[in-house]
């Protein structure tokens, strides 16, 4: 087996094998990041400028922007730590079986590369179906016509990806530095402690 295919191969294994803990944590990225595009999408609409009070509504479109990155910067980090600290006593396991610090550290960050290549394009592939489903819904609480066609936000998906890109790193480097000052004896009796 070549050495260059094993980490990325056992980082797909473990995140296949432990999908009980990373379902819900690619749902919730994933969910957040269709939130923050589609706010996005409809800040930048072009039918929304269009209508009375397009600058208000915009402003607040934005707000919501705002928020739904902030809430993203708290759920992330939380949703990772929780799916970490169930796999604690599998890392110390890789550990003890002969895998240094510095392997463990390039199969996280395999790990996070798949997570976030996961949610961030399927987040925007739904995103983007549901935006103008968005839209018309938004339209007709207003009492607006209607109108056809199909747009795609390209700076809302840059903003999405840059945004969810670097929630993912710096969840790599928490993990990292969790990892890094953590021993494997620690790891092992992890699943015992409160």
């Amino acid at each position: 087996m070549r050495k260059s295919g094993f980490f990325p191969r056992l980082a797909l294994v473990n995140l296949l094998r432990n999908g009980r803990y990373y379902g819900p944590y690619l749902i919730s990225c994933g969910g957040t990041a269709a939130m923050f595009y589609i706010l996005r999408y409809l800040t930048e609409s072009d039918i929304v400028a269009s209508v009375r009070g397009a600058a208000y509504l915009q402003s607040l479109m934005y707000l919501g922007c705002i928020v739904v990155a902030l809430f993203s910067g708290v759920l992330l980090p939380y949703a990772n730590s929780f799916a970490m600290k169930r796999r604690q006593r599998e890392l110390g396991l890789y550990n003890i079986l002969g895998l240094e610090k510095r392997h463990i550290a390039l199969l996280c960050l395999w790990e996070t590369l798949y997570c976030a290549l996961t949610s961030i394009a399927g987040a925007i592939a739904a995103a983007i179906l549901l935006s103008k489903l968005t839209l018309l819904l938004l339209l007709q609480i207003a009492r607006l016509p209607v109108e056809f066609g199909f747009e795609i936000s390209s700076r809302g998906i840059a903003d999405t990806a840059a945004l969810f890109a670097a929630l993912f790193a710096l969840t790599l480097v928490r993990n990292l530095i969790r990892i890094g000052r953590s021993r494997p004896v620690e790891l092992l009796r992890s699943a015992s402690a409160g």
